[in-house]
């Protein structure tokens, strides 16, 4: 898991020469490049593992914290998007659990604003 955040515009950069090499990145390219430019991207904190993009609301990634690791599958053409949470060490039904969630390139986005609401990541879906 990576540790530290980088920008939006680094990683957009990064999607984008990968792209230049290998069209099947356009998906996620085309995703990245939303939410950086969507009204979240002020409070998602963003890095990139081997072929993920990793997102958290918090000021720093690392595995004691809630993350969402969105991953575009090439040869299948979707996205896996995995929340993953910290393991409390509290008695049997009271740690949350992992979530894994598979998405077609044209819902992501929605999928995504959907998952922020349900897990009230930001001070408009607390409500």
């Amino acid at each position: 898991m990576p540790g530290r955040v980088q920008s939006w515009d680094s990683i957009v950069k990064r999607y984008e020469d990968r792209c230049e090499k290998n069209e099947g990145f356009k998906p996620m390219m085309e995703l990245v490049k939303q939410l950086a430019g969507s009204p979240y991207a002020k409070d998602i904190r963003p890095a990139t593992s081997r072929s993920a993009i990793i997102v958290s609301p918090k000021p720093e990634l690392n595995k004691q914290r809630e993350v969402l690791a969105i991953d575009y599958n090439l040869e299948r053409e979707y996205f896996i998007l995995e929340l993953r949470r910290q393991q409390t060490g509290k008695p049997d039904g009271q740690n949350k659990e992992n979530w894994v969630g598979y998405c077609p390139p044209k819902k992501v986005y929605p999928v995504i604003v959907e998952f922020f609401c349900l897990q009230k990541w930001f001070v408009e879906f607390s409500k």
